[in-house]
């Protein structure tokens, strides 16, 4: 994802999998952050990337 504008610091990032079609151990994980950008993997069940819907949240 790359933000609409940089951060002055590398911000916290947070991600989750939303929806209602998901299991439990799927997953989102924050790869890289940067100050102007981050890398989100999601991931299914069998501990494989796949896609996932999810939302995040950067805050400086």
């Amino acid at each position: 994802m790359i933000f609409l504008r940089d951060f002055e610091e590398i911000p916290s990032v947070v991600a989750t999998i939303n929806d209602d079609g998901w299991k439990i151990v799927d997953n989102a994980h924050v790869a890289k952050v940067d100050a102007g950008q981050c890398e989100i993997h999601t991931g299914d069940y069998y501990g494989a990337l796949a896609d996932r819907p999810f939302s995040f949240i950067a805050v400086g």
